[in-house]
């Protein structure tokens, strides 16, 4: 409930006008912040007494059509009251926001990441990914952010929306398993497995179903949609790498991130070459030596870790 709507409520009880779907409402706000209480938020006693003080002669009078009238209690103490409730709401949200802890995960080159999240979400983090998120989702909401490429199934959840900000883009679902690849300097491609997805970036949204992809290039500032094979494309969290019509340039970023290694590049890359194929955790000189052949170009080792394209 927002500040202006609550306030409103308060004034129409101190005017005796609340009506009994009113008192229903402003019931259920301090309702649901007693339960905030047992999660540690704010004074839950204070709050009990005061929506019992409240409401005492609303709810003697049962549920009637008629709008509800009740008799006055002088303004000195109903004053008293408002100053009370709000200082109590505006502190158990203060609270909230000092006390939400937020955890950063990041999986390092050459390795995948596994994570549980409070409401049981499972996300499976891509090598060189880092996933920010509450220790414990509030009550009305959960938000994470994502950094790289990770894959999120989510526990189903109708009354706590669960989104995810990767960069400039909102993917927003109540309950899906989906893909989403967010490198700097790359497209976003959101790849949906199960359910439907709603994607959100400056006013502009698009949904996008099972089997579908959504790639948004930042430069364009639009969403392009069309089939996929999701499952391919989430090879990655079984330790396989499948390229699928990939630019040579994206395609040694995968390979950077996969081997842990660094490419060392003195001249421009050709932006038309682009490979499809899938290595199964092949050692890395199988898969120099494919690329090097597919993608008519040559490398040398300067280092254990570092390799130059030539």
């Amino acid at each position: 409930m927002k500040e202006e709507d609550f306030n409103k409520l308060l004034e129409r009880y101190v005017e005796g006008s609340l009506s009994p779907e009113e008192s229903k409402l402003l019931d259920e706000f301090f309702d649901s912040y007693l339960e905030q209480e047992d999660e540690g938020m704010g004074s839950g006693t204070a709050l009990e007494r005061t929506k019992e003080t409240m409401f005492q002669k609303i709810t003697s009078k049962g549920n009637k059509e008629e709008v509800v009238r009740k008799e006055r209690i002088p303004t000195y103490m109903l004053l008293g009251l408002l100053a009370i409730i709000l200082l109590l709401w505006t502190g158990s949200t203060q609270l909230w926001n000092q006390d939400t802890k937020w955890i950063v995960e990041t999986a390092p080159f050459g390795e995948n990441r596994s994570i549980v999240l409070d409401d049981g979400t499972e996300v499976f983090l891509n090598a060189g990914s880092t996933l920010t998120y509450p220790e414990r989702f509030q009550s009305n909401k959960r938000e994470v952010r994502l950094e790289g490429e990770g894959f999120f199934k989510v526990t189903p959840d109708k009354l706590r929306p669960f989104e995810v900000i990767s960069g400039q883009l909102k993917t927003t679902v109540l309950g899906t398993s989906f893909n989403i690849k967010a490198f700097q300097e790359f497209p976003i491609t959101v790849s949906v497995l199960t359910g439907k997805v709603k994607l959100s970036e400056n006013g502009q949204s698009v949904d996008v179903e099972s089997g579908w992809q959504s790639v948004f290039k930042g430069v364009d500032q639009k969403f392009s949609l069309s089939q996929t094979d999701v499952e391919k494309s989430i090879l990655w969290r079984e330790g396989v790498i499948s390229f699928q019509d990939t630019e040579l340039i994206e395609a040694l970023e995968v390979i950077k991130r996969y081997y842990n290694v660094h490419f060392q590049v003195n001249s421009p890359l050709p932006t038309d070459k682009y490979i499809t194929a899938e290595f199964d955790q092949e050692p890395l000189p199988n898969v120099l030596q494919t690329f090097k052949y597919v993608m008519d170009i040559d490398y040398s080792y300067i280092n254990d870790s570092t390799i130059l394209i030539k």
